[in-house]
């Protein structure tokens, strides 16, 4: 992460600047994730704590070999909450796995409330202007402008929407191009349980 690669302690107030890049290949890895990559403009992973008042505008790109990829342009896979924050810096995640979101490329479980992102997204699979894939999260109050560029589950907001979570009082007015399956203006795929609102 820009400024913070695992975070299990709440940040307000704070931005980051810096380009951000995180390369795994193989089942090699110092955090014993069998060689994902998670990359954050702002964080590379957020525990179940609270990030607010916060931006980061540097680009961010994950690349995993024989793995996943997860890379946000502020945080790259959250389960904490986030408010009030934003990321301006493009997206990149590249993986047989990806995860790319223009704030942050996994939710999980984790809030999003009044957010935006405006870097263009580009990945292989769960690919959105501001979420990747949000699974089991709540999003309100947020926008995504950014260009997304994908091949399945392609969202102009959210690339992949699954779980019990919920979308609420959200737009996206970046072009969408998904060359597979799943791909939307806001949303690219929905489970029947997600709630969009």
């Amino acid at each position: 992460g820009g400024l913070v690669g695992w975070n299990f302690g709440a940040i307000s107030n704070s931005s980051a600047t810096g380009d951000v890049s995180a390369n795994a290949t193989g089942d090699v890895s110092a955090n014993a994730t069998g060689g994902d990559a998670y990359a954050g403009g702002l964080v590379g992973v957020n525990g179940s704590v609270a990030i607010s008042n916060s931006s980061a505008t540097g680009n961010v790109s994950a690349n995993a070999t024989g793995a996943s990829a997860s890379a946000g342009g502020l945080v790259g896979y959250n389960y904490g909450a986030i408010s009030n924050s934003s990321a301006t810096g493009n997206v990149n995640a590249n993986a047989a796995i990806t995860h790319a979101g223009g704030l942050v490329g996994w939710n999980w479980g984790g809030s999003i409330n009044i957010a935006y992102a405006s870097g263009s997204v580009s990945g292989n699979d769960n690919v959105g202007g501001l979420v990747g894939k949000n699974e089991n999260g709540t999003i309100s109050n947020a926008y995504a402008s950014g260009a997304v560029t994908g091949t399945n589950q392609v969202g102009g907001l959210v690339g992949n929407h699954t779980g019990t979570g919920s979308i609420a009082q959200t737009y996206a007015i970046g072009k969408v191009v998904g060359t597979g399956t799943d791909v939307g203006g806001l949303v690219g795929k929905a489970d029947g349980s997600a709630n969009v609102s």
